[in-house]
């Protein structure tokens, strides 16, 4: 036995772990420098496409002044889209359609990808102020945080013409759909020579020019949300137009972010045409509690006026 030889051996095997411990220590310092090194340049090559991206939207844009904008956005379409959502909502009864933005289907559709949603009701089922709620659900999303998300409806109505209209409807779409929400005293270069070349020829934009022109916005808005009411009252002739339209920007849209929410009475027709289409379906009569806030609402004026 010899203590004083085991003692040494200790020594020399400590000597060599702290060594050992600082060349670990220096590697993990290497490695973790390579690591941060490998992070920054994937970072820069991720930024540098979409800053790319970012620059090329802007100069798809060109200032206007606000007249002659204005102008240029009447001639695409008149019809006073703005005050037809007005008047739905001035008669809708506060606190309902809430019931639709919480249903899983309608959930699955707002955040899943291109895909059109189709609310039917027979009449009087309240799909008209159901539309009116998404469209207000929309609006107030992009006021809350506004950044590049396109919007635009148009309620159809058999009674007016022009509301009747494949076309009116599409043209009112490009106008709405002109412009983002972070330079809205800017429009689209391409809309802006189209509408001059139309103008020099003393024509208005046609139906394949309108669907030009929105798969061009669409490209531009990191997503777009179109809503169409009553699609039943489209005129019967030309109907298949409006709809083939919006299947064309759901399958054709570059962004895979295309919404379509469309409502209407139930209508072999329009089903026969949406049937290879990814659609969403859920039937307005689920809309009973809305229909007895409605009438409570109606009752309570009537005996505050018998009273």
């Amino acid at each position: 036995l010899e203590p004083g030889h085991m003692k040494d051996s200790l020594a020399a095997i400590s000597s060599q772990e702290a060594e050992l411990l600082k060349d670990v220590s220096a590697c993990e310092v290497r490695r973790s420098a390579d690591a941060d090194g490998k992070m920054t340049k994937m970072l820069s090559a991720l930024n540098a496409p979409m800053a790319r991206v970012d620059q090329g939207f802007q100069h798809l844009l060109t200032d206007m002044e606000a007249k002659d904008r204005i102008q240029m956005l009447e001639w695409i379409s008149n019809i006073p889209f703005g005050t037809n959502h007005n008047d739905i909502r001035a008669r809708h009864t506060p606190d309902t359609g809430k019931w639709l933005l919480e249903h899983d289907k309608f959930k699955t559709w707002d955040q899943g990808e291109s895909s059109l949603f189709w609310l039917q009701g027979s009449l009087g089922t309240g799909k008209t102020f159901l539309t009116s709620t998404v469209i207000d659900f929309v609006k107030s999303r992009l006021e809350d945080n506004p950044k590049d998300e396109g919007l635009a409806f148009f309620y159809l109505n058999r009674n007016e013409q022009a509301r009747s209209d494949p076309l009116s409807a599409l043209q009112s779409i490009v106008r709405q759909l002109s412009t983002t929400m972070k330079r809205p005293e800017a429009v689209q270069e391409k809309l802006k020579a189209l509408y001059d070349k139309c103008r020099e020829g003393g024509s208005s934009l046609t139906l394949e020019q309108c669907k030009e022109q929105i798969l061009s916005s669409i490209s531009i808005y990191q997503r777009t949300t179109i809503v169409i009411d009553a699609m039943d009252e489209c005129d019967s002739e030309s109907s298949d137009q409006l709809i083939d339209a919006l299947t064309l920007f759901i399958s054709k849209s570059p962004t895979k972010n295309v919404k379509i929410f469309m409502s209407s009475r139930p209508d072999p027709e329009i089903k026969n045409l949406l049937e290879k289409t990814p659609n969403i379906d859920i039937d307005a009569s689920d809309n009973k509690e809305d229909i007895r806030k409605y009438l409570s609402e109606v009752l309570g004026k009537r005996a505050r006026r018998d009273n």
